[in-house]
């Protein structure tokens, strides 16, 4: 049997191996698929020495180096074909799509799709796409402490309490690093130390932020600046 969209054969197992790769590959494919290991690429079965070895470390490989967690979704076997054994790696479609290498985030370099027999580098447009449909899933699954609330309402609630999900997790990573921002979500709470909620306007597609501003600075801000001009004036002159 050849190699199809969701059958992948490899020769032999070893430490230069992209297992995660293929794994990743299935796991943001729509249908699974599976791994064999012990069979070339023509279909010819060869076999696996020390299975029970390479299936430990193929396990904590993939345990290790997936994210989001991949725990659940795979399953490592033993299968005897032609009279010798051989690996079979069961993977399901992932529901929390991206994954991703860890060490490479959700980057072309991290993220791959089984595209008819290979596994391809995922576009970043496709990767901010299924990330999109993770998260809008995700909070659509939110149970309210308060039953009363419409969706509409709890995301307004929760925009309140500062949750924030950034469109781009590893560059907000890398600000944070440099101490370029703050922590996620705590512009919102701070404003409204100051001001009520009643500032802010919810559309369809849009928030409105109006923040009135105190008049008594406002006179002292334009005796300031009418102090200002007198004084270039009379340097001037």
């Amino acid at each position: 049997m050849n190699e199809t969209n969701k059958i992948e054969y490899k020769l032999e197992f070893t430490s230069d191996m992209d297992i995660e790769k293929e794994v990743i590959a299935f796991l943001n494919y729509k249908e699974g698929g599976f791994v064999y290991i012990g069979i070339d690429k023509d279909g010819d079965v060869v076999g696996v020495n020390n299975v029970d070895d390479c299936m430990l470390k193929i396990k904590d490989r993939l345990k290790n180096n997936i994210s989001p967690s991949a725990l659940g979704l795979f399953d490592i076997s033993q299968e005897y074909c032609c009279g010798v054994k051989i690996i079979k790696i069961t993977i399901a479609s992932g529901l929390q799509k991206p994954y991703y290498k860890t060490k490479y985030g959700m980057t072309s370099k991290g993220c791959f799709i089984r595209v008819g027999t290979a596994a391809e580098p995922m576009s970043q447009t496709l990767i901010e796409k299924q990330f999109a449909r993770r998260v809008r899933n995700s909070i659509g699954e939110i149970t309210s402490s308060r039953q009363e609330l419409t969706f509409a309402q709890l995301r307004i609630e929760e925009f309140f309490t500062g949750i924030s999900i950034p469109r781009n997790r590893e560059l907000m990573r890398v600000f944070r690093d440099l101490e370029l921002v703050e922590s996620l979500g705590s512009g919102i709470p701070r404003i409204l130390k100051a001001y009520s909620r009643d500032c802010f306007v919810f559309m369809e597609n849009f928030t409105r932020i109006i923040l009135p501003m105190d008049k008594s600075y406002v006179k002292t801000a334009q005796k300031t600046a009418q102090k200002t001009a007198q004084k270039t004036t009379q340097k001037t002159t």
